[in-house]
């Protein structure tokens, strides 16, 4: 049976001295109808039932004899407005996506950080300049989102993703990029990216896109899913792409590969990267080697072709 339309109102305290114990309340036969006999608990427990003040107790309506009325128990109110604040505080503390931006151009970071920063769900920890930072910065504040661009210098966001990754699995991350390349999404994705979204996206996209991954969905641009799709089902038909080759690379060689193309010198990657020369020498020719390039200027445009650096 549905409460009484009144059975919001409290306990007047007066009448809690004629309390009736709940464990009768399921057998004892009350009038109900129009008039109701108003309930009390004993003043000790922390339910008291609602129900509205009779104005004629005498009256007792024939056609309702015999019926029990349902009883709404409620807290007091003191606990229902500390529980509400508590509540309160708990979602305002558990509701903001702490995100990480990773991109080489400041003016970009700085117009994405107020995007975010003006809704109240979002909380801003950091901003790297490079994929090694963003590596960095993501171990050291454990973000629930970062944002990833993948063409940036000493090293992309590809490899970047990878080592995030590989090192935080409950960090999700969105890349956010001019690229509309279906190669080098599905490259990114297998990386351990769970969205991919073009830098031609409104503000409105970016913020649907980032609690999509935080959720744990995935997120492709429209313009590029289809081709994305279209790429798995060749892959998965056994018809592999050629480009495939950058994924027989090691870490290390994918790191030299985008050193090299940016123009770095052997003895300054191997200042870099804290190893010898003649280190750097050999990584060099087994990159060669497995992508079947000739020269650094085919290595050039080979990154350039991937997305590892911008032609």
């Amino acid at each position: 049976m549905a409460p009484h339309p009144l059975a919001l109102q409290r306990c007047p305290r007066p009448l809690q001295r004629h309390p009736i114990p709940v464990q009768a309340l399921s057998t004892v036969p009350l009038p109900i109808g129009p008039k109701c006999l108003f309930l009390c608990l004993p003043q000790r427990s922390p339910l008291t039932p609602i129900l509205p003040p009779p104005t004629n107790l005498g009256h007792t309506p024939s056609a309702d004899r015999g019926r029990t009325v349902s009883i709404a128990f409620a807290p007091p109110r003191e606990y229902n407005h500390a529980k509400r604040e508590n509540r309160r505080e708990h979602i305002g503390a558990m509701a903001k996506i702490r995100v990480l931006l990773a991109d080489d151009h400041t003016i970009l970071r700085q117009g994405l950080r107020k995007i975010l920063e003006a809704d109240p769900s979002f909380e801003v920890v950091g901003e790297a300049g490079d994929g090694r930072e963003a590596v960095k910065k993501a171990e050291a504040l454990k973000p629930d989102v970062v944002v990833m661009d993948i063409s940036m210098p000493i090293m992309n966001g590809i490899e970047a993703t990878r080592q995030i990754a590989k090192s935080l699995p409950k960090t999700k991350i969105l890349v956010l990029t001019v690229h509309e390349n279906d190669q080098l999404a599905m490259e990114i994705l297998n990386a351990g990216a769970t969205g991919y979204l073009l830098k031609d996206a409104a503000g409105e996209e970016l913020i649907a896109a980032i609690r999509a991954v935080h959720r744990g969905d995935s997120y492709l641009s429209p313009s590029i899913a289809k081709r994305v799709i279209a790429q798995y089902l060749d892959f998965a038909r056994g018809k592999a792409s050629p480009e495939e080759k950058f994924s027989d690379l090691t870490a290390r060689e994918r790191e030299i590969l985008q050193l090299i193309a940016e123009g770095y010198s052997n003895k300054e990657i191997a200042q870099m990267l804290y190893i010898s020369e003649k280190t750097v020498k050999t990584h060099r020719e087994n990159i060669m080697r497995k992508l079947d390039l000739h020269s650094v200027a085919e290595l050039v445009r080979y990154a350039i072709r991937r997305g590892i650096i911008q032609g």
